[in-house]
């Protein structure tokens, strides 16, 4: 179930804003704040234009995910999958006291970057972590019906011994969170297509 509360919107010149939409979904609760031009074309399947801003107490990931895996498909699979309609381009900003992916846990996690048509570019993003600071960029494409995620960023003042519990000493024996001490920091890039 959903909620929503606060649903006010201004709709003038093809102009739509929402201000201060409260909602809870599966754990996900917070205000977004949003403004949308073109909403003529937007209500016949064109581009997405304008900004979203997201003030949330909690995000949890799990569900979202699961509910992306299981939404209904409109289309057939298509070779060529987007993320928002073609010439769309919406701005966005998140902030959040708390995220929950699996057993990692977050705090007052910071994002803003722009979503188009195949791409979304994180141009910040900025975390609390296992006792530490991770600050990443990057952008989520999509092409030939893949999704293709490089990020570049750094972990720093982790504690090594919470990464290790958290991901269940990463499926092996040899080295667990009880033979590890101290703190860390990472730095580096990654991508990963699915």
């Amino acid at each position: 179930p959903c909620t929503l509360s606060n649903v006010l919107f201004d709709y003038s010149k093809d102009v739509l804003k929402v201000n201060g939409l409260n909602y809870n979904w599966a754990g996900n609760v917070g205000e977004m704040t949003c403004r949308l031009s073109s909403v003529d074309d937007l209500i016949q399947g064109g581009a997405v234009l304008g900004s979203v801003q997201v003030y949330a107490e909690s995000i949890l990931i799990d569900p979202i995910f699961s509910w992306w895996e299981n939404k209904p498909d409109s289309e057939e699979e298509s070779p060529n999958i987007s993320l928002l309609p073609n010439g769309s381009s919406l701005s966005y900003s998140v902030k959040s006291k708390v995220i929950i992916w699996d057993g990692l846990e977050c705090a007052e996690a910071s994002s803003r970057g722009e979503i188009g048509t195949k791409t979304m570019r994180i141009s910040f993003a900025k975390t609390q972590l296992l006792d530490g600071e991770a600050t990443i960029q990057g952008q989520l494409k999509t092409s030939n019906n893949k999704y293709s995620l490089g990020l570049v960023g750094s972990a720093e003042g982790f504690l090594i011994s919470d990464m290790f519990r958290v991901y269940e000493n990463f499926g092996q024996d040899f080295l667990r969170a009880e033979h590890l001490e101290g703190r860390g920091d990472v730095s580096g890039s990654m991508n990963l297509v699915w």
